[in-house]
């Protein structure tokens, strides 16, 4: 069995190198590599796009379909040009519908990171980002039965591009070189002039611009937390985090399906975390929506905060808690002696590998180790 070697300071956040595979790229924190874009899946969208353009030009033709975006598609059909608002009329008819495969379920339910490959490859990051954002009030519906064919094209009420596009897109642009995310970042500004809802994707896109994500969650008109949740992934301040959960409302669901949201925050606010996941701990309890507790424990059993340790002795009658709390002790044992393990009366507490009664000082911030100002690349 391989013996765990504690931190020389108990109080310096470390962020676990397995982690970073399961948050949501972040530039500047996120460990430097090359991720490129894929070819072969950005020919595969191409493909389908010549294939299924006869019925494209259909959906566009309807008489139901807004006008103004069919010409636009219609145009992106026939030159493939980097134009946004074409780019993203064809892509949502492509989602929306069953054009590209019979087995797809739509927009929310289909991985769609090949399409962020093809936007990226055929027109460049900037293209690309204010493709994503036009999704946002673009959708083909069906207009006779449920299921049925979709052959209308409305401006909708904001519709969240989806996740897996977006998260592909994110990191391909935590990967891009200087000049690239430059050109993107100038696309975001202008962007930026749009909606609320615009705004927040390209705070999720860009969480190098931390007045962005400031700004945004102290909007008034943000009001519910399904718009602003994946910016969970973008946050640097607990209180930003705590601004999110307070809008979450009913949809819990959300951070259930999607974990790397919670390792990002876990990542990036270190021990200032254990307050976020602790609430999303007690909000599982009876909400079968919420994020499980086995996945809650084990990253506060990593977080180098008394906060962490206590709350995980405190629930130790939980067998996947309790071990939780014996991962903390033998990672912590300094911890170990200072915070009071006890459960439940009643509870055997596990053993601690703690050794030394030594007092660590409190460290003045989580990421004094290992993670970089995010503002670098």
């Amino acid at each position: 069995m391989a013996v765990r070697t504690p931190p020389t300071d108990e109080d310096i956040w470390v962020v676990p190198a397995a982690w970073w595979s399961k948050t949501d790229p972040f530039r500047g924190r996120w460990p430097a590599r090359r991720v490129a874009v894929n070819a072969a899946a950005a020919q595969t969208i191409s493909d389908k796009l010549a294939q299924s353009a006869n019925r494209i030009r259909a959906i566009l033709s309807h008489s139901g379909s807004h006008k103004p975006l069919a010409e636009q598609g219609a145009q992106y059909l026939e030159d493939r040009r980097a134009d946004p608002l074409g780019a993203a009329v064809c892509a949502a008819i492509g989602m929306d519908t069953k054009l590209w495969d019979d087995n797809a379920l739509g927009r929310y339910y289909d991985d769609h990171t090949d399409l962020a490959d093809y936007l990226v490859a055929t027109h460049g990051l900037g293209c690309a980002v204010a493709t994503v954002a036009a999704l946002s009030g673009i959708c083909a519906e069906a207009s006779d039965t449920w299921g049925g064919q979709s052959n209308r094209l409305v401006v909708s009420r904001p519709c969240d591009p989806p996740a897996t596009l977006v998260r592909r897109l994110r990191t391909l642009l935590a990967a891009a070189g200087e000049m690239d995310y430059a050109d993107a970042l100038d696309q975001a500004r202008q962007l930026r002039r749009g909606p609320l809802s615009i705004r927040l994707l390209t705070s999720y896109l860009f969480p190098t611009e931390q007045d962005w994500v400031t700004n945004d969650l102290a909007d008034p008109k943000l009001t519910d937390g399904f718009g602003s949740i994946f910016l969970l992934a973008s946050v640097t301040d607990s209180a930003h985090a705590h601004r999110i959960l307070d809008l979450l409302g009913r949809h819990w669901h959300l951070l259930r399906d999607n974990k790397s949201l919670i390792y990002s925050v876990a990542a990036h606010l270190g021990a200032d975390a254990a307050s976020i996941l602790t609430r999303l701990w007690e909000a599982g309890q009876g909400n079968s929506s919420a994020p499980g507790p086995e996945t809650l424990s084990r990253i506060l059993a990593h977080l180098p905060a008394d906060e962490a340790m206590d709350f995980l002795a405190g629930h130790s009658w939980r067998n996947v808690t309790a071990a939780a709390l014996l991962a903390s002790t033998e990672r912590f044992p300094a911890r170990a002696m200072r915070v009071p393990v006890h459960g439940p009366p009643g509870r055997r507490m596990p053993p601690t590998s703690a050794s030394t009664s030594a007092v660590i000082p409190n460290s003045p911030s989580p990421c004094a180790t290992n993670c970089p100002n995010p503002h670098s690349s």
